[in-house]
Formats: structure tokens, C-alpha cells, sequence
């Protein structure tokens, strides 16, 4: 009797580990996902030259420069950083 409770807690000991891998391999991918989305955003924003209001017929009432040349390129720099930070997390999880 004694043996069968202690294969048992190890049986259900493993099952809980290999739970707790699956858990953390699923976070750390949804971490990647993020972190390439908000890079992708980031890049988007470096390269974007202002924000147009316009009306609902289509007419552009006015233009807003959205960023000068250091700031799109610090918005170049943090972009790129977390695109390459989510692929990389990204290839370690489909690695394992």
C-alpha cells in the first residue's frame, strides 16, 4: 500500500511539473507575440510623417507633424529592439 502512494505522488508530482513547463513555455510565447506587436506599432509610428484630421466626407482639414527626425529615430531604435526581443523569444519556444 505504501508503494502505490508514493508512485502515485510521484505520478501526479511529474504530471504538475510537466503542467508548469507548458505554462511557462505558453507565457514566455505570448511575451514574444507581445513584444513583436508592439514593436511592429513602434515601427509603424518612426515611420509615419504626421496625423491628418478629416472630415466625414474625406477632406483633410489639417495636418500634425507627428515626430521630428530624433525622435523617429529613437522610436527606430526601441522598435526594432523589441521586434528582434519577441522573435527571439519566440525561437526559443518553438525551439523546445
Amino acid at each position: 500500500m505504501e508503494r502505490g502512494t508514493d508512485r502515485e505522488r510521484a505520478a501526479v508530482r511529474d504530471r504538475w511539473e510537466a503542467m508548469e513547463r507548458q505554462r511557462t513555455l505558453t507565457t514566455d510565447l505570448l511575451a514574444g507575440l507581445s513584444l513583436v506587436a508592439a514593436g511592429a506599432i513602434v515601427l509603424g509610428l518612426a515611420a509615419a510623417r504626421g496625423v491628418c484630421e478629416t472630415s466625414l466626407r474625406g477632406h483633410v482639414l489639417g495636418c500634425t507633424p507627428l515626430a521630428g527626425s530624433e525622435s523617429a529615430l529613437l522610436l527606430v531604435a526601441v522598435g526594432v529592439a523589441a521586434l528582434v526581443a519577441g522573435l527571439c523569444r519566440c525561437w526559443r519556444v518553438a525551439r523546445t
